[in-house]
């Protein structure tokens, strides 16, 4: 058996998620991105962490960035783990099934969610970053296969839209 390692990142600029397992790949499959997004988003962990990521091999454990506890993050996805952590407010989308259109549809769906939460940031400079994190998502998303061009463009448009009813607007000095 392959020699177990922790990896451990932050997609959403909220929570971090960490798991144990023998590859790169496959704690990407795992958590639900890429081994890319694995490696641009690392999130450091300690001893203690460690510890607990390599007693459940497999496991991905989830924790609010700097102060939360370490919790199960029960699989949702097409492998193990959406591709976003839940924010506070929990998904009201349900999992998806094993079909590629309902993954699509699902994280089409997170998006909206993360949008809608995105735009009520009262810091401008806050909605510039959130548009970024939104936007890598959808690079993503793309290159994953999980949606098309289509997909994105369209979804890209309504992010454009979201943002600019947002008062003040973002980088209006």
């Amino acid at each position: 058996m392959a020699k177990l390692k922790t990896y451990c990142l932050n997609l959403d600029g909220i929570y971090n998620v960490m798991v144990a397992a023998s590859s790169q790949r496959a704690a990407a499959e795992l958590i639900g991105t890429t081994v890319y997004m694995l490696r641009t988003w690392d999130a450091g962990f300690n001893d203690t962490d460690e510890a607990l990521a390599l007693s459940e091999p497999g496991q991905v454990f989830r924790k609010k960035a700097i102060s939360g506890a370490w919790e199960r993050w029960p699989p949702t996805g097409k492998a193990q783990a959406t591709s976003s952590p839940p924010t506070e407010q929990q998904s009201a989308v349900s999992p998806p099934s094993d079909s590629a259109p309902a993954d699509r549809q699902h994280k089409l769906a997170q998006l909206r969610e993360t949008l809608a939460l995105a735009v009520l940031e009262p810091l401008a400079d806050a909605r510039i970053w959130w548009q970024g994190v939104l936007h890598g998502r959808l690079i993503e998303l793309e290159a994953s296969g999980v949606l098309t061009a289509d997909d994105c463009a369209a979804f890209a448009d309504q992010v454009k839209e979201a943002f600019e009813r947002c008062l003040p607007p973002a980088n209006d000095d």
